[in-house]
């Protein structure tokens, strides 16, 4: 099985690095892998809304013809069995620009034809698992902040055909170890919902 951690931080935080570490950590010891796709270090373009990667009928994504690393995630995403979707927010009142950039490019996750008035996702099935984590470091209005986050994961679990079984959002404390302290026993459960039963024993 192959779990794939797409993270969409937009800003740098060793907490964040050190938890990724952390995870890779924890499947290890369920003998799973955790490969993580960083997008903010991919070079991924404004979509162009050509609309072009929505014209073929099928419920596989459609390449852009765009030369930069989104066909490279696409391939990254689709031979994934189950996601992390991984997320920070600054302010209640701006948007993660890297996460708005590359949800914009699942485009090609939808059938769209010249002509049709409204789009159909390619995935109506959602075989895939997914979970959820916001790392909040909005100083005011937290929870309506986690919420409008875990919305826009969710619609992007949901276009590259994965249910969502949980989430969670993470506050910054004085160091790393303070913040495991605080949440790793939310952190694994969570985490273990991803895990095939199979491997539970």
């Amino acid at each position: 099985m192959r779990i794939v951690l797409i993270d969409s931080t937009e800003h740098q935080h060793s907490d964040v690095e050190q938890m990724i570490e952390y995870l890779k950590h924890y499947y290890r010891s369920h003998q799973l892998e955790l490969e993580t796709v960083k997008l903010k270090n991919l070079r991924i373009t404004k979509c162009s809304q050509c609309r072009g990667c929505t014209q073929k009928i099928g419920d596989m994504p459609e390449k852009c013809f765009i030369d930069d690393e989104m066909n490279y995630i696409i391939d990254e995403i689709e031979s994934a069995d189950a996601y992390i979707i991984l997320s920070d927010t600054k302010s209640v009142f701006n948007k993660n620009k890297i996460h708005q950039k590359f949800s914009t490019r699942l485009v090609a996750y939808y059938y769209w034809p010249f002509g049709q008035l409204q789009s159909i996702p390619r995935k109506v099935n959602l075989h895939k698992k997914s979970i959820l984590i916001n790392y909040n470091t909005a100083s005011y209005f937290k929870a309506q902040s986690f919420k409008t986050s875990t919305q826009e994961l969710g619609q992007t679990a949901t276009a590259i055909g994965a249910e969502v079984v949980d989430s969670l959002m993470i506050k910054p404390a004085v160091n790393f170890q303070a913040m495991m302290n605080n949440y790793t026993k939310q952190l694994e459960a969570l985490c273990y919902k991803l895990i095939p039963k199979r491997q539970m024993a």
